[in-house]
């Protein structure tokens, strides 16, 4: 989650790390795991 998603409500989903809105669990999103491989 970030401040975006606090302003707007839970419609609109960013973030390296989805989130279950009902469980409050977190699931790192494929964008997490490919920004992992980056490097300089």
């Amino acid at each position: 989650m970030d401040n975006f998603e606090w302003q707007k409500g839970f419609s609109m989903t960013f973030g390296l790390i989805a989130v279950d809105r009902a469980t409050q669990m977190r699931t790192p999103k494929e964008s997490l795991a490919f920004l992992g491989t980056y490097t300089k």
